[in-house]
């Protein structure tokens, strides 16, 4: 068989692949192993791969070799370059990839950011994870060189007077920066002035900013509304005054007219000027306006009496504040409606204003009626009477003609002589009164109800009769009586007389 000799190892660090080995055979031919083993190897360790080798004349012989994959490099490290920044600084982990290939992240147990103005340095750890490790620093400068920015500043303004407040901003690095100046912050002069302000960032930094001041007073006096100036026979104005916005008192001019006599509105307009190139107008509304009403001379006016009518008035008088006084009423004369009649005097100024006064005007009728029939007939009737006709009176004043009221019956139905008392009135209510009689009469006897009576017979007496009837006119009682002496016995024709008599004592007979 072919003889082996020792196969050397085959070595890498990331990997290590095998080569055929080859041997000269005994005979001379060169004779190359042949294995079934993986010939690369990609993960660290050790690993065995057998060989054969076969001289093709049966004769195989064995030999193993060696494969050893051993990472024995460190990462090698380039200079890392520094990590800077003006307020705080963060260094983020770095990367190298190792002789194999792998990416290797750096590690620290040193803090990754800084917020503090200065230099420090941080020391990163690089460990390919097959036992090599190597390590590197890095620096982190924090170094603020930027001044701070600061925008064009508003101008301060100011009508009267202006003050500056000391303004901020805001520095790259975060804090808040409030100006410093050595200029006055408060002017009250008009005009325009420059205050130059400065922002130290406390880091070295500083940075000035210029602020206009500017004191313009631009607002005209601001006019309130004037207060009517009014009066009831004339008005005077007085100059107004106003304090302006800067705190000066102001009083108004006018070339109009200050006093006005006559009624009326009329305007007067002011001008208010404030000494700074600012005028204001304002109008005031004057009135002439007579609002007092006259007064009247007598607080009562007394009573006009009249009998029957009032043909005329007296007109009373009345003053006013502003002078003449025009006097009317409502009265429409005569006046002829007896009671109390009000009449209403009216006082004008002629403008406008108005007094009334009231005046009672009495008509009186202090006659009473005349009856128009001086004596009232006797009414007379045969069982009753019923008064048909009111009698009536002439009223005095009116010449109405009034009726007579009574509280007398006026239907009577019993026999006898009556008075009736009739009242009138007038229309002042003054009254007289006067009497009627009135006779109910009956002088009518009962009428026997049957013309002639039926004989009464018998044969040897009669013992009783049966009484007739009659009827009476007036429908009162009727009494029946006879002259009979009971019982009758005579034979032969015995006459009885029936007598009827009424109330009245009218008779009729009947046999």
């Amino acid at each position: 068989a072919p003889v082996i000799p020792a196969l050397a190892d085959v070595t890498g660090e990331c990997s290590a692949t095998a080569i055929a080995p080859t041997v000269v055979d005994n005979c001379g031919a060169t004779i190359t192993g042949t294995t079934s083993d993986a010939l690369t190897y990609n993960t660290q360790g050790s690993f065995v791969i057998t060989w054969s080798f076969d001289d093709g004349n049966g004769n195989v012989a064995t030999q193993t070799q060696n494969v050893i994959v051993d990472d024995v490099t460190a990462p090698v490290i380039p200079a890392l370059a520094d990590v800077t920044g003006e307020c705080s600084a963060t260094a983020i982990a770095p990367t190298v990839v190792d002789n194999c290939g792998a990416t290797i992240t750096g590690t620290t147990s040193d803090a990754l950011t800084y917020t503090t103005q200065g230099s420090f340095v941080i020391t990163w750890s690089f460990d390919d994870g097959n036992g090599n490790v190597a390590t590197q620093t890095q620096n982190v400068i924090v170094d603020d060189v930027t001044a701070p920015v600061i925008p064009a500043l508003a101008d301060v303004t100011g009508e009267c007077s202006a003050t500056a407040i000391a303004p901020t901003v805001v520095d790259n690095c975060g804090a808040t920066i409030t100006g410093t100046t050595s200029d006055p912050l408060t002017y009250n002069t008009q005009g325009n002035f420059t205050i130059t302000w400065s922002f130290d960032d406390g880091n070295g930094n500083v940075a000035t900013q210029t602020q206009n001041v500017i004191v313009d007073d631009v607002t005209a006096p601001v006019i309130p509304a004037l207060a009517d100036v009014t009066g009831e026979c004339s008005a005077t104005a007085i100059a107004p005054t106003v304090v302006d916005n800067c705190g000066t008192t102001i009083t108004g001019t006018t070339s109009d007219a200050l006093t006005y006599n006559t009624q009326g509105s009329f305007v007067i307009t002011w001008s208010f000027d404030d000494g700074n190139g600012n005028v204001a107008t304002q109008t005031q509304n004057v009135i002439v306006d007579d609002v007092t009403a006259p007064v009247a001379g007598l607080g009562t006016l007394p009573n006009v009496i009249g009998e029957c009518s009032v043909t005329s008035l007296t007109a009373p008088t009345a003053t006013d504040n502003c002078g003449t006084v025009t006097v009317s009423s409502d009265a429409s004369l005569p006046i002829t409606t007896l009671g109390t009649t009000v009449v209403t005097w009216t006082y004008d100024d002629g403008n406008g204003n108005t007094t009334t006064q009231t005046q009672n005007i009495e008509v009186q009728d202090t006659g009473v009626p005349a009856p128009v029939v001086t004596n009232l007939p006797t009414l007379t009737g045969e069982c009753s009477v019923v008064v048909a006709t009111t009698p009536t009176a002439t009223d005095g004043c009116a010449g109405v003609i009034v009726n007579g009221i009574t509280s007398d019956p006026t239907t009577y139905s019993v026999v006898g002589t009556y008075t009736i008392t009739w009242t009138y009135t007038g229309a002042n209510t003054n009254t007289t009164t006067q009497t009627q009689t009135v006779i109910v009469t009956d002088t009518t006897a009962p009428v026997a109800d049957i013309a002639t009576l039926a004989d009464v017979t018998a044969e040897c007496s009669v013992a009783v009769l049966t009484a007739p009837t009659a009827t009476d006119n007036c429908g009162g009682l009727v009494t029946v009586t006879n002259d009979a002496t009971l019982p009758i016995t005579a034979q032969g024709t015995t006459l009885v007389t029936w007598t009827y008599e009424d109330a009245q004592g009218n008779t009729s007979t009947q046999t």
